[in-house]
C-alpha cells in the first residue's frame, strides 16, 4: 500500500430501517465534530440516504460494481473518513469480490468491517440468521440491534456461539441507535476471521483491549480449503456456499407485507 492509503470502512446492515440513525449517532459520538464523512450507498438507497444525511458534515455518493470492479461516483476522501453502507437484501458476496479486487490493486485500504445485526430478524427466519452469520465471517465488529424483539437469553446465546468458535471480532450492544462503544466503529485494528483483506501476517492483535483467547481457525492452512468459504466457486462458476437474500425489502418490510 502507499504511505498514506485511502481508508474505506464497510457497514453490512441489510435493509434495516435504522441503519441511517445508527451511523448518525455513531459518528456524533466517535468522530470529532469538525470531521466529515463520505458515505457510499447503492443507487436504490441514494435518495433516502441524502435525506438522512442532509447536513454539511456528510457527502453522499453512489457505489456500483462494473465488470467485477468497484466504481464510486465521488472519489474516496483523503482528509476524512469513507463509509460504504450495504443496505441491500442480497448477500454481499459480489461486493466482497469487488472490494478484494480494489484492495489488491491498492486503490484503498480496508478499515473496519461492521455487521449490523437485526436480532428480531435473526430469530424469526433462518434466511436472516444465515445471512448475518456470513457477514460476521468477514467482520471486525458486530453490532446487536433490535434486541427488544428477542429474549435476553437469545442475545447471550448468539454471542456465546461465536465465542466458542473463537471468532476474534468484537460484539457490541446497540441501544437507541447508539453502540455501547462507538469508538470501535472506526478503529482500524483488524479483528476479522476472514483473511481476504489482511496482510501476510496478523500482527498488532496484542494488547489488553484486543486480547484473544486462542488463535482463530485458519482455513487457508488447509490446501483443500484454499480461498474464502463464502467466495469459492465450483467448476460451474457457482458459489460453493450459497446464502439466500434477506426476506425483507429495502424499507425493512417483509414479502408478506408488500
Amino acid at each position: 500500500m502507499s504511505e498514506s492509503p485511502l481508508w474505506l470502512n464497510l457497514l453490512l446492515s441489510g435493509p434495516n430501517p435504522d441503519r441511517w440513525k445508527l451511523v448518525r449517532e455513531t459518528v456524533s459520538h466517535a468522530l470529532p465534530k469538525d470531521e466529515g464523512l463520505t458515505i457510499f450507498v447503492s443507487a436504490d438507497e441514494l435518495e433516502e440516504a441524502r435525506e438522512a444525511f442532509a447536513t454539511d458534515r456528510y457527502t453522499v455518493a453512489e457505489w456500483t460494481i462494473s465488470d467485477g470492479a468497484m466504481e464510486f461516483s465521488e472519489p474516496l476522501s483523503e482528509e476524512e473518513g469513507n463509509l460504504l453502507i450495504y443496505g441491500r437484501p442480497d448477500f454481499p458476496d459480489d461486493l466482497m469480490d469487488a472490494l478484494i479486487s480494489g484492495f489488491r490493486a491498492e486503490h484503498f485500504e480496508m478499515g473496519r468491517i461492521v455487521t449490523h445485526v437485526h436480532c428480531g430478524w435473526c430469530e424469526k427466519t433462518e434466511e436472516a440468521k444465515a445471512w448475518f452469520e456470513g457477514c460476521i465471517h468477514f467482520s471486525d465488529l458486530v453490532l446487536l440491534d433490535a434486541r427488544h424483539e428477542v429474549e435476553d437469553a437469545w442475545v447471550r446465546d448468539f454471542q456465546e456461539k461465536y465465542r466458542k468458535l473463537r471468532y476474534p471480532c468484537h460484539f457490541d450492544l446497540v441501544r437507541k441507535n447508539l453502540p455501547k462503544h462507538p469508538q470501535w466503529f472506526f478503529d482500524s485494528q483488524p479483528r476479522r476471521l476472514s483473511l481476504v483483506f489482511d496482510p501476510d501476517d496478523l500482527s498488532g492483535l496484542g494488547g489488553e483491549e484486543y486480547e484473544i483467547e486462542g488463535d482463530p481457525p485458519d482455513e487457508e492452512d488447509d490446501p483443500e480449503a484454499a480461498g474464502d468459504p463464502y467466495l469459492r466457486r465450483n467448476a460451474a462458476g457457482e458459489r460453493e456456499r450459497k446464502v439466500r437474500p434477506l426476506p425483507f425489502a429495502l424499507d425493512g418490510s417483509t414479502d408478506s407485507e408488500k
